[in-house]
This record gives structure tokens, sequence and C-alpha cells, in this order.
């Protein structure tokens, strides 16, 4: 897996925690998620600020689920699933991201 693919799935882990929080609720447990993303960065040494936007991705999406935002902005083009942090994880090694 090279970097930028590293970066594709820290994103693929927030946007599928934010699905998690939309169908769930805001108490929605995203740690999974979110310690998969602290991981990845860690792994292949991602910039830190990278690792932080994406957790605050989560954080805002929470936000918006507390406010009763029906609409999200759609984000960076794909729809997202609802998967778990070792779905996300398994559907790379099966698509051609690697």
């Amino acid at each position: 897996m090279t970097r930028e693919n590293a970066k594709k799935l820290q994103s693929m882990m927030a946007k599928e925690a934010v699905t998690l929080l939309m169908l769930g609720g805001a108490e929605a447990d995203t740690a999974e998620h979110e310690e998969a993303i602290r991981l990845i960065g860690e792994a292949w040494g991602l910039a830190e600020e990278e690792t932080a936007r994406q957790i605050e991705r989560i954080g805002h999406g929470r936000q918006s689920v507390r406010m009763g935002a029906e609409n999200m902005p759609p984000d960076e083009g794909d729809v997202p699933l609802a998967l778990t942090g070792r779905e996300v994880i398994n559907s790379v090694y099966t698509s051609d991201m690697v």
C-alpha cells in the first residue's frame, strides 16, 4: 500500500464513521473507526494534521447529527456504505487500492 492509498483508507474510515452516526444517532460508537484512522497514520508515517483532519470529520458529523441535520453536504464523491472499521479494511484488500 502506498501513502496515498493509506490517506484514502483514512478518508474512507471517516466517511463510514459519519454514516454510522447518521444511521445510528449521535451516540453511535465510532471508536473503532477513529482508532483505525490513528493506526493507519502511524503505520504509514502520515502527517498528524491529516490524521487529525479525518478525526475532526467524525466530530463534525456527530455534531451535525446532534443538531438534527438531515442532509449533510456530499463528502468527496463516494457514497458511504455504513461499514464497520474492519469491513472497510477488508474491502480495501479486495479492491484495486492495494
